[in-house]
Order: structure tokens, then C-alpha cells, then sequence
């Protein structure tokens, strides 16, 4: 791993799995998200040997000790810590063929620090390869441009234009996508019709075709629990972003048939480019609402 870094006021430290692990068992009370797992051997001799040669822990570090607290570079020290709390919080997950990505950033004040685990896998069935760590620590100000470098890249895809949302129950969703994949015409016309939209049928098929690649993002504060959750898939058209409303009719009992029929999908084809944009806003959003209208 190489040594840690600082550009435009943004430090990043690369860390294996190990390493990270090591530091979590040194520092008394340190809670991590719950997407860094420790690996079943882990070799602590070489992390400790490796954090030390980088500088990440001091000289005066003792392995041995339980607690390195007093020895650990102190910008990774409050980047680990700043994981525990935050005003506002992201979590990520992104997804394609070859590679599995979690992430989290906390903001607290004008800071965000950022955890960050890549994980390579060969196959759907295999098992994801260990991760690769990265932790940063930054002004807050750069956080909607480090969430979009999350995204899946789409270099070589097509670039479908926008399209307004459609909203479909999720019976006719599922009866819509399983006539495309049939090849229905009668199925497609009749649900177009229900909904008044004659392009349902150009973006459910992108239900219907492979899925290469999915990108979800959730907001959480520590008040309000979560606040926003957006889920957006990669077809053969581009970008969906897809959302689920579950609810039973009024005056139903709730039980799974009623939630199903009386829930919906709603469906908008969005461009890359978009889905920075709603970033940017999820972002000035959280500083809006935990710090300017605080100070109002």
C-alpha cells in the first residue's frame, strides 16, 4: 500500500484489510460500518510492520499495547473516529460484473470523512476477494464530487436522453416486463394505455434485458434516521432510477398480498450526469438543513 496522501486539502490513507482491522482492535470503543469485516487469519505482524513504515502509527508504538490511541497519526485517528457520529451520513453501494464497492461519509461541521471498501469478485457465486481500504478526511465542500467516483463507470455505454417518470402498480410492472421478455404486444398496449404513457415499453425493456451495473445511496441523520434512500440500475439503454412505493389499499389489512397490490414502481431514464446533479443537491441539503437553518 502506498503512503498516505494530501491534495486540495484532502488526506487519503490506503489501507489493507489488516491494517484496518488492527487499528479498530487498538482503539478502545472505535466503531466501524458494518460492511468492514475482519479477515478469518489475519497477519497482524506484517499490518503493524507496514502502518509503521508509512507512518500511520509512531515509532512509540507498542503491538503488544491494547491501546495506540496516543500514537496513531492524528489525521487518521479523527478520520476513524468521525465515523462514529456525523450530523449527516452516506451510505453507498455500487455494483458491477467484476467489483462490489461500500462506502460511508459522515459530516460533522464543514468536515467529512470518508470509509471506503472495494471488493473484487470473478463470478456471481464466488466469494467477494478481500477488500481494499481506503479512509479520507475532507471539507465537505468536495463530498458530492468523491460520492459521484463511486458511480459505476459507463464509458462505452449508450447515453439515453431523460424521460419523466412512470409510475406502474407492481402486478402490471411485473406482468409488463414478463410480456416484453414474451414478446406481448397485447400485454405492452394495455399497460401503456392503463398508465398514459406510450414510452413504457422503451424503458421496462430495459427491465426485461441485463442489468451491468447498480449504484444506491442513502441519506441518514442522526434525528431522523434515514431521510432519502435512491436506487439507479445501468441497462442496455443507459440509467434507470427505479423507486417502490409499498402500501396497502385503505382500509385493507396489512399483510404481503395487500402491500403488493397495492404498491408501485416508479421508473425515470437518467443520464450520469444527473445523477451527480441529485448528489449535489442531497449534499447542500444536509449542510442546509443541519447547519445554516440552525444558525437562522
Amino acid at each position: 500500500m502506498s503512503a498516505a496522501s494530501t491534495t486540495a486539502g484532502v488526506s487519503r490513507f490506503e489501507l489493507t484489510l489488516d491494517e484496518l482491522s488492527l487499528l479498530r482492535e487498538h482503539i478502545p470503543g472505535l466503531v466501524l460500518p458494518s460492511f468492514i469485516q475482519s479477515n478469518a487469519v489475519p497477519d497482524e505482524g506484517a499490518a503493524f510492520a507496514a502502518m509503521r513504515k508509512r507512518e500511520l502509527v509512531g515509532e512509540a508504538t507498542i503491538a503488544s499495547e491494547v491501546d495506540w490511541t496516543a500514537t496513531i497519526a492524528p489525521a487518521v485517528k479523527l478520520a476513524l473516529a468521525l465515523q462514529m457520529s456525523g450530523d449527516f451520513i452516506f451510505q453507498v453501494t455500487a455494483w458491477t460484473d467484476t467489483e462490489v464497492t461500500a462506502h460511508s461519509s459522515t459530516v460533522t461541521g464543514g468536515v467529512a470523512s470518508g470509509l471506503t471498501a472495494a471488493s473484487a469478485r470473478q463470478n456471481a457465486q464466488a466469494p467477494l476477494a478481500p477488500a481494499g481500504i481506503v479512509l479520507t478526511l475532507a471539507p465537505v465542500a468536495v463530498l458530492s464530487k468523491s460520492l459521484a467516483e463511486l458511480l459505476p463507470s459507463t464509458a462505452g455505454a449508450p447515453v439515453a436522453p431523460s424521460s419523466g417518470p412512470l409510475t406502474v402498480g407492481l402486478v402490471e410492472s411485473r406482468a409488463l416486463v414478463a410480456a416484453i421478455r414474451a414478446g406481448d404486444p397485447r400485454v405492452i398496449d394495455a399497460v401503456a394505455a392503463d398508465i398514459h404513457a406510450a414510452d413504457a415499453q422503451t424503458v421496462f425493456s430495459q427491465l426485461a434485458g441485463p442489468i451491468t451495473a447498480g449504484f444506491r445511496v442513502k441519506v441518514f441523520t442522526l434525528s431522523g434516521g434515514c431521510v432519502y434512500s435512491g436506487d439507479w440500475f445501468l441497462g442496455a439503454n443507459g440509467w434507470l432510477k427505479i423507486s417502490v412505493a409499498a402500501s396497502p389499499a385503505p382500509n385493507a389489512s396489512v399483510t404481503a398480498q395487500s402491500v403488493t397490490d397495492g404498491g408501485s414502481v416508479t421508473i425515470s431514464a437518467v443520464t450520469a450526469k444527473s445523477i451527480e446533479v441529485e448528489l449535489l443537491s442531497l449534499v447542500s441539503e444536509g449542510v442546509r438543513d443541519n447547519y445554516v437553518e440552525r444558525q437562522a
